[in-house]
């Protein structure tokens, strides 16, 4: 028994990898590719604020590691006046809306965009990790 559930975690575990590395090639159809938005609120004297981080399928751990959040030309973390003016600032760039979950204790969105390139997954979006490679 221990040596089919060894069996079937490590099956798992190499198709969680492989489904990573797949945008590397999208077939000329096109293909539906997903991203988790998290929003977290931020308490401030006046307001509350909302910053977002995506996740492109890269994660490798539960926790939420800010590489991906989402910044101002500036090299700011974005604001955002709420959970809906976020998703509307992903929808600007071809992403909708799936459904919202409750993950380690923040707000989750699903997105979903159909894509022809992989370039055109993060197309627009202006990411932490990014900044700091240039």
């Amino acid at each position: 028994m221990k040596k089919i559930i060894i069996a079937m975690a490590l099956v798992m575990a190499t198709s969680f990898a492989s489904a990573q590395t797949y945008l590397k090639s999208i077939p000329e159809k096109g293909v539906k590719v997903y991203c988790e938005l998290f929003i977290r609120s931020v308490l401030t004297f006046s307001d509350d604020i909302y910053y977002a981080e995506v996740d492109f399928g890269q994660r490798s751990n539960d926790q939420i590691n800010n590489k991906n959040t989402l910044m101002t030309e500036n090299g700011k973390k974005m604001p955002f006046r709420s959970r809906i003016d976020a998703l509307n600032y992903m929808s600007c760039f071809g992403w909708n809306y799936e459904f919202t979950y409750l993950r380690d204790s923040v707000n989750t969105m699903l997105l979903s965009k159909f894509v022809t390139s992989p370039q055109q997954v993060r197309e627009g979006l202006r990411l932490k990790e990014e900044q700091k490679e240039k």
